[in-house]
């Protein structure tokens, strides 16, 4: 059960993320390594104890120390002796001196415990060789799943506050898993462990995001009275070599659907909202030129392949000849179409100078033929559309 979000039209553009997906901070436990024998610092020799407190290590007292995941080392180890050579992994004790800083570092303001090791939090108790601490943490999912859980929940505090408690949960299973491994490591007489000798539920299956988001889709199959768990099995043979949604006489993708007649013609149309043009609007209303940037957009973007493979089969079932009466154009040997330069750049005839100039850079951004796979014909009637239109604007 999983979502893809390349799937998804962006709900907030603006963001990294397209707003595919939320942000959610919860409380949860830690366990922080208890070194309980001073350790030296390689850089000062100074004797450090880990976690580092202000005061006592007790309870509700703040400490900063190594994770318990990061403790844990996995190397890979390659035998060259035997033909073919061999591979292992081992997992053992990460050393101890690779957690402090160096003195440059320090003097450039680090604290002494290395950022991509440092963990803190609030003592809850003390375990043998480890400190239960409780801290702040943020968990990222999906924003499709996140309004299922406000959806069934009703409100969005109560389902911000399940999936922290999912995520806090899947958290709880992770230290278990690797405070199993960690004392078989402690256990074993050399201090490595080969892989295969270790339980395999000593191992993570999925990241945390990805736990309680197929928590919140199981809650919400039951919600629906559906049952999840219910087995799907896809069609014997092989799969298709491409990931078009294939039925009788149409073939769509994200973005492109295409559809063969009874006539044998071929109809195209946009399933979503692409490229400032509204979902439904059917290819055969747009002129060549704007074809040819949609295009551009589509090769732009990596998940989108497929589309544009639909929009080039519709190209040259609409005419085999499209790439050279396109080239005709830029190059004026070919008079009978010219393009509205509005429409080249995608833009309404109402936009000003500086919302063409902004047109002009994002497109040629995807066509430029040093950063892309395009003829170099379509950058060049990109900039006789721009060089035409700020003439005019200017004029005005």
């Amino acid at each position: 059960m999983a979502w893809h979000n390349r799937y998804i039209i962006p709900n907030d553009p603006s963001k990294p993320s397209g707003g595919l997906r939320q942000t959610v901070t919860f409380i949860r436990e830690d366990l922080l390594w208890h070194s309980k024998k001073p350790l030296i610092d390689p850089h000062t020799m100074e004797k450090i104890t880990l976690p580092i407190a202000n005061g006592k290590l007790e309870e509700n007292e703040l400490c900063q120390g190594v994770n318990i995941l990061d403790v844990l080392e996995r190397v890979k180890v390659v035998d060259k002796s035997t033909t073919p050579p061999t591979t292992d992994i081992i997992w053992q004790l990460r050393d101890t001196n690779e957690f402090f800083t160096t003195l440059v570092e320090r003097e450039e303001g680090e604290e002494i415990i290395k950022k991509k090791f440092r963990a803190g939090g609030t003592i809850v108790s003390l375990e043998d060789d480890f400190i239960r601490v409780e801290k702040r943490s943020s968990v990222s999912v999906g924003s499709l799943v996140y309004r299922l859980a406000v959806g069934m929940t009703g409100n969005y505090a109560i389902a911000s506050r399940r999936i922290g408690e999912l995520a806090a949960a899947a958290w709880s299973r992770d230290l278990v898993r690797a405070k199993s491994l960690y004392d078989i490591i402690v256990a074993s007489k050399t201090g490595q462990v080969s892989q295969i000798d270790i339980p395999k539920s000593c191992f993570v299956r999925s990241t945390v995001s990805q736990e309680e988001e197929t928590a919140i889709l199981r809650e919400c199959c039951y919600w629906l009275d559906v049952d999840p768990d219910t087995p799907i099995q896809r069609k014997m043979g092989q799969p298709r070599k491409h990931h078009h949604r294939k039925e009788k006489n149409r073939l769509a993708g994200t973005i492109i659907e295409l559809e063969q007649t009874e006539e044998g013609t071929a109809i195209g149309r946009l399933l979503v909202s692409f490229d400032n043009l509204e979902a439904g609007t059917l290819l055969s209303s747009l002129p060549l030129m704007r074809l040819v940037n949609l295009l551009a957009a589509l090769k732009d973007e990596e998940d989108l392949a497929d589309d544009a493979e639909l929009l080039e089969s519709y190209l040259f079932a609409i005419d085999e000849e499209w790439e050279a009466k396109a080239a005709a154009q830029v190059y004026g040997k070919d008079t009978t179409e010219v393009d509205d330069p509005w429409t080249t750049l995608g833009i309404d005839d109402s936009a000003s100078l500086k919302e063409v100039k902004a047109a002009y850079r994002d497109i040629m951004r995807k066509v430029h033929p040093d950063s892309s796979k395009l003829p170099d014909w379509i950058s060049a009637k990109i900039n006789q559309a721009y060089e035409q239109l700020c003439e005019e604007l200017e004029e005005e």
